[in-house]
């Protein structure tokens, strides 16, 4: 079990051959890390359901990367290609025994067509010595329960297990193009998914006659590489020799135009109040001003770095929240724009810098604290203190900030730049009813925060801890406007 925990990223005490046993410690939070990503009861034991999940088969990558304190790393997605054109190929002795060439092929070219049908990227074949981007073979060794594994982007590797019985969109062995999919979504650029129908969770779940992209997988894949380009086709006008008439003109009540430009289900990034009352939403690398009574202004999408100097164009942050610091007397408004940033790819591993922009607000503007336009980042402390990747956060003073990861909360202390120990918790432990793998949230008054999940939002009450309305929709509540009468 150690091993195991160790192999797929729960357990960092020791290297696997050391002969050093774990502390109780480090195993119960390895457990408890795998049976909250595997969707089971957290006990931290190893009860019968967690060691049947274990033996399941399953992808060789990691589900998750800890730290040196056994804490999980943020930003677990593996790059991209840079380009969207890819070529692939079957190695020359790679393919299976257990099947027909063609019939592999078939599977694979299904398998990369589940991604390709769903963005902007397109697979063509090679054959003979040419140099592929995507290389695919099949090699028999001591995989265990492992069926395959992949690299992420710009590797191409892609390895199945010989060893397993190959079948073909059945469940009478394991299915090629199951697995093939799932794997090819490593290759581009995924890791494992923490929802069980998604096709990118770790675990095998069998051939699906009624298989669909999981919409998680969609998400994923779309936010490395967007949406597929669907050709607009221009309407020709149709020949003809008779004599035209004049089209009857049907009479219908005028629309007025909508100076509205963002999708009302449109997933944010983040919403904070600002100094002035007003509310700002992040959504792509813009900032949407709105107020509470009539929603997106006239001016109402700007990008990021126009708003915030120096803030990177073309990126959104990962969170945003506010404070008010008093220093000698004066009081100081400032706003806090983090982002993570990935700086090295390699074998199934990401790695990333922490950045957080610090700006004061100074008469309607917004000023970086370091004019030289340097990036600050030793707000967020050592590189391993913070357990996830920030997805949210919101202060209900300046020495008391909460920060959300995936699945865990902790606070900061802004005075001393510091996390507060022993404040990590489960995002549902701390704030029950909120869900896990929130986008966004905002301190509303003294004691309600807004939390905002894809295009919904939740609200809670501080001092009830309860969910007090939930879940609403974004759009309709606060960009009002079109979104209000759907």
């Amino acid at each position: 079990m150690q091993a195991y925990l160790r192999m797929y990223g729960y357990l960092t005490d020791a290297m696997p051959d050391s002969n050093r046993e774990p502390s109780r410690d480090d195993m119960t939070r390895a457990i408890k890390y795998f049976q909250r990503f595997t969707g089971l009861d957290i006990t931290g034991e190893l009860d019968t359901p967690t060691l049947a999940m274990m033996e399941r088969p399953r992808c060789g990558c990691p589900d998750i990367l800890m730290n040196k304190t056994n804490q999980p790393l943020p930003f677990r997605l593996g790059g991209k290609w840079s380009k969207t054109f890819l070529t692939w190929t079957v190695t020359p002795g790679g393919f299976s025994r257990k099947l027909s060439q063609s019939a592999q092929l078939r599977a694979i070219r299904d398998a990369l067509k589940v991604w390709s049908d769903v963005t902007p990227l397109r697979f063509s074949e090679i054959t003979g010595n040419q140099r592929a981007d995507i290389n695919i073979f099949f090699a028999s060794g001591e995989h265990g329960r492992v069926l395959a594994h992949a690299f992420f982007p710009e590797s191409g590797q892609v390895h199945f297990d010989e060893d397993e019985l190959w079948v073909i969109r059945s469940n009478s062995g394991t299915d090629l193009f199951t697995v093939a999919a799932h794997e090819f979504g490593h290759a581009l650029g995924l890791s494992h998914s923490e929802i069980s129908g998604a096709l990118m969770a770790p675990y095998y779940a069998g051939y699906d006659p009624n298989f669909q992209l999981h919409q998680d997988d969609v998400r994923g894949i779309q936010q490395l590489y967007g949406p597929r380009n669907v050709p607009q086709t221009r309407p020709t006008r149709p020949k003809t020799t008779l004599r035209p008439t004049r089209p009857r003109v049907r009479t219908t009540t005028p629309v007025p135009p909508r100076d509205f430009d963002i999708s009302c289900g449109a997933r944010l990034k983040g919403m904070v109040r600002d100094f002035t009352g007003d509310i700002w939403a992040f959504w792509r690398q813009f900032v949407i001003r709105m107020d509470d009574q009539n929603g997106v202004g006239s001016n109402r999408r700007q990008p990021i770095s126009d708003v915030f100097p120096y803030f990177p164009r073309g990126r959104t942050p990962d969170a945003v929240f506010n404070i008010t610091q008093s220093w000698k007397s004066v009081s100081y408004k400032i706003f806090y724009l983090i982002m993570i940033q990935l700086i090295v790819i390699k074998v199934c591993l990401s790695f990333s810098a922490r950045r957080i922009y610090q700006y004061k607000y100074d008469n309607g503007n917004y000023i970086l604290e370091r004019p030289d336009g340097r990036m600050t980042s030793q707000w967020l402390g050592n590189y391993w203190d913070v357990p996830e990747r920030p997805r949210a956060a919101f202060a209900v003073t300046g020495n008391e900030i909460y920060m959300f990861g995936s699945s865990q909360v902790w606070r900061y202390n802004a005075y001393t730049n510091q996390i507060i120990p022993g404040s990590h918790e489960y995002i549902s432990t701390r704030f029950p009813g909120i869900p896990y793998s929130i986008d966004g949230a905002m301190m509303w008054d003294d004691r309600t925060v807004y939390f905002i999940t894809g295009s919904y939002y939740y609200t809670y009450d501080l001092q009830q801890e309860r969910v007090t309305r939930g879940p609403r929709q974004v759009g309709a509540d606060f960009f009002k406007g079109p979104c209000s009468r759907q």
